[in-house]
């Protein structure tokens, strides 16, 4: 029995044996999937030259008021976040010295007035008689006065007289002839009138007068400061009660006019030919996230810093509803031109890691192809494609990143046009 199972058992295995196994084929001849992508076809095209930076906003007017005069504050009007209007008072000062200084021009000029007047209007005939009576005194003390020293020089001539007698009575009447003299020129004048000298000297006093009248109404007016721009308030220094000062000048408030702002942005030295005067802009505050705001530059510093080699750039900006405040940050884009080119979205590009060089995939046929890129210009997503690609070829734009080269693929969309 135990034969007969051997026997069994062995032409079963035999008959297994015999019988053929499936074939195995390798696993490399097996169909490669394709890989699906999307293709645009390369083509020359306007690409829109741009210079992007950073920059800070700035108001376009600013400034810290201080006084043209020096007094005790009487009353300020604003306080830090106030809106002012262009000519309000803002400060008022103690006006009471400044009015009386008022008042004692007034009263200088009314007397060289008076003066000038006075000389105009002549000499008054009371006057001329006056002076008239003078003289004909003075002639008869002089007749008096040469008669006594007639008898004098007599008596002196037989010495019945002092030396000195004489001498006294002499002095008397070369006194007694300089008094004539004085009343007769002071007659002569009286008749002439004022001489135009005198005349000239008074209305320069009487002009002199007026000029200070007109300071001293100044520096009254001055006690009431006046904004000289529409702002705000941003800063206040000091307080009422407190004394201000012209020298060195006291600060009092901070005012900013932030109805126009400008965007101060360091510009690399290669795009200065690029950025000029003019040049239409686009910012980006960072506190108003999905806004845009548009300007243009207003203003260039020719000078380009030689730590940086940076130039700076003024952008204005109008700020109606003061939403853009001073110090906030900001992204600017600069819209320098346009220039024919092959061009490529950054997304499309890839980076070998070891070489670092660009490359992108072109579907050959239903094969990618790697191809090594020469890159020029970039501007916002958009790069130029200097070489390493032709016009027409289909640039893979979607599933590069699946591909390697000789990997097959299956166009699902293809357009013409810029890969952006």
């Amino acid at each position: 029995m135990k034969a007969k199972l051997l026997i069994l058992w062995m032409s079963l295995m035999l008959s297994m044996g015999c019988t053929s196994s499936p074939s195995k084929e390798p696993k490399n001849k097996k169909a490669e999937e394709a890989i699906p992508v999307q293709v645009v076809k390369a083509q020359r095209s306007a690409m829109p030259l741009e210079v992007t930076t950073v920059g800070t906003v700035f108001p376009v007017q600013e400034v810290v008021i201080t006084p043209k005069i020096a007094g005790k504050i009487e009353k300020i009007y604003f306080k830090e976040g106030d809106f002012v209007k262009a000519g309000e008072v803002i400060l008022k000062l103690d006006p009471v010295d400044f009015a009386l200084t008022v008042k004692q021009a007034e009263a200088a000029l009314a007397t060289a007035r008076a003066n000038l007047a006075n000389l105009l209007a002549g000499t008054r005939s009371e006057k001329i008689e006056q002076a008239k009576a003078g003289l004909h005194q003075a002639q008869a003390n002089l007749a008096n006065i040469e008669k006594e020293f007639q008898r004098m020089q007599r008596l002196a001539a037989i010495e019945a007289v002092a030396q000195r007698q004489l001498d006294a009575t002499r002095a008397q009447y070369e006194t007694a002839v300089a008094q004539v003299k004085q009343a007769q020129e002071q007659l002569d004048m009286l008749k002439k009138g004022p001489t135009e000298e005198e005349i000239a000297i008074a209305r320069a006093q009487a002009g002199q007068a007026e000029a200070n009248v007109a300071v001293a109404n100044n520096y009254l007016q001055d006690t009431l400061m006046r904004a000289p721009f529409t702002g705000l308030v941003t800063a206040r220094f000091v307080d009422e009660g407190a004394q201000i000062y012209t020298a060195p000048k006291t600060d009092i408030l901070k005012l900013t006019d932030i109805s126009r702002v400008k965007v101060v942005s360091p510009v690399s030295e290669r795009d200065f030919p690029k950025v000029t005067m003019g040049t239409p802009a686009e910012i980006k505050i960072d506190a108003l996230p999905g806004e845009i705001f548009k300007g243009k530059v207003t203003r260039i510093i020719p000078e380009i810093n030689p730590i940086s080699r940076n130039f700076n750039a003024e952008v204005e900006i109008p700020n109606p509803h003061l939403r853009l405040r001073s110090g906030m940050f900001a992204h600017l884009r600069f819209r320098v031109g346009l220039k024919e080119a092959i061009t490529l979205s950054r997304d499309t590009l890839l980076t070998d890691p070891v070489t670092g060089v660009s490359y992108a995939f072109v579907a050959e046929g239903d094969q990618a192809v790697r191809r090594k890129l020469t890159l020029g210009e970039r501007s916002g997503l958009l790069v130029e494609v200097l070489g390493g690609l032709k016009e027409g070829e289909s640039v893979v734009v979607k599933g590069q990143n699946k591909l390697q080269p000789g990997s097959k693929v299956k166009i699902i969309e293809e357009s013409t046009g810029k890969s952006s």
